[in-house]
């Protein structure tokens, strides 16, 4: 099972958001205020199925889709 996240981005200094979201669209959880182009965290426990990890920098919004099995 996936238990830790990393990234890594070119983020402004103005911080970037981020929002894991399940298929529905519920929020799973959200980190904000991340400006050093990385993040390493303990996800919280996930269901096996399809999220979204929604990245928003500015103007900037990035989706990326993760499978959890």
């Amino acid at each position: 099972p996936i238990s830790h996240l990393a990234t890594s981005s070119t983020w402004t200094n103005e911080g970037a958001n981020l929002q894991l979201l399940d298929a529905a669209g519920r929020k799973v959880a959200d980190w904000s205020g991340l400006s050093n182009g990385s993040l390493n965290t303990t996800l919280p426990v996930l269901r096996s199925g399809v999220y979204q990890l929604v990245v928003t920098d500015g103007a900037e919004r990035r989706i990326t889709r993760l499978v959890v099995r």
